[in-house]
């Protein structure tokens, strides 16, 4: 079962310079395998999802990739 996702500091970033973002909605989503994946969206002032923007949902899962022993992975 997949326990943490990781999205580097550069790709955030990004999401978060784009023009008019102020913060940012994390949705839950299933890939096409049916696994638990999660998508980031910027927001702009008004809360409204910046669907026309970037949109996050490539993350490096953990299983397998888990930090050695951070005591939040389980």
């Amino acid at each position: 079962k997949t326990k943490a996702h990781l999205f580097g500091s550069e790709t955030i970033k990004k999401l978060l310079d784009q023009e008019g973002c102020m913060a940012m909605r994390i949705y839950y989503a299933l890939d096409d395998k049916g696994e638990q994946q999660l998508l980031l969206v910027g927001t702009d002032a008004e809360g409204n999802d910046m669907t026309k923007g970037l949109i996050l949902d490539l993350s490096t899962p953990c299983p397998p990739d888990c930090p050695d022993d951070s005591g939040l992975a389980g």
